[in-house]
């Protein structure tokens, strides 16, 4: 028999699911388009990054702003979903005019979010030069380098998806969070925040038994496997405990 903790969740999964997966697939597409446009000049061009140094950085600073644009421009939309659905969660009447400026600002300019654009762009790019230097080694021909580097890279579409289902909701839950608490402090309303896992096979053991754990002050910190975590996606949170990660969270005012 479902309980109705059960019917709560599964009608918040709902709500949250719908809208952020439109924002997940358009920044997917953006990503992958971004991917294989340089995975193609790489394929074209790549006796000159494995000679040229320079050449190889100045790649790395353009893909990594190609990126940094496409998932900024992505977050807007993302964070407007996200604030209008806690309002909707705790029956808060927002303002039509309400802006996500000040969120965008702060996420995009974070650390954590600099160093990301920065890693993916890093590891990708090793990728390719350990291909191209293995190809070097074996005494591969020009032609069939290219050839490896375009087979190997065709994973461009499950990086992008990693990418984009990540920061998806990464942002959605950091304005999510940052907007509850506004909201908390304003009006003066204590809020609790619950974790609200998925239900079904791929869900990690951790994020599964946070189902059975009690709402907690917006302000505290969620223990998830072993880790301390303000929310769902918090890169405070190891790789494990947040890459894929499709949890949400929900607010409860306070009695």
């Amino acid at each position: 028999m479902t309980s109705n903790k059960d019917k709560i969740f599964a009608r918040e999964r709902v709500r949250w699911t719908i809208p952020l997966k439109r924002r997940e697939n358009e920044l997917r597409s953006s990503v992958a388009k971004i991917f294989d446009a340089e995975t193609r000049y790489i394929v074209n061009n790549y006796e000159d990054v494995i000679a040229q140094e320079g050449f190889s950085i100045m790649r790395e600073i353009s893909l990594k702003n190609d990126l940094f644009d496409a998932v900024s421009s992505s977050i807007r939309g993302t964070m407007e979903v996200a604030v209008k659905l806690v309002a909707e969660q705790i029956k808060f009447e927002q303002k039509q005019d309400f802006s996500v400026d000040s969120y965008i600002l702060e996420w995009v300019g974070s650390e954590y979010f600099n160093e990301m654009m920065a890693l993916i762009v890093t590891n990708y790019y090793s990728e390719i030069k350990e291909i191209i230097a293995k190809g070097i080694e074996e005494q591969l021909t020009r032609r069939e380098i290219a050839k490896k580097i375009d087979n190997d890279l065709k994973l461009g579409s499950v990086r992008a998806a990693v990418i984009a289902r990540t920061e998806t909701h990464r942002a959605a839950m950091y304005a999510s969070e940052r907007r509850a608490r506004d909201i908390s402090k304003n009006l003066d309303m204590p809020l609790l925040k619950q974790w609200v896992p998925v239900s079904d096979s791929r869900v990690r053991d951790p994020h599964a038994a946070m189902r059975n754990k009690p709402a907690i002050p917006i302000d505290e910190m969620f223990e998830v496997g072993g880790e301390k975590m303000s929310r769902p996606n918090d890169p405070r949170g190891s790789a494990r405990n947040t890459i894929n990660c499709r949890c949400i969270l929900r607010y409860i005012p306070q009695s």
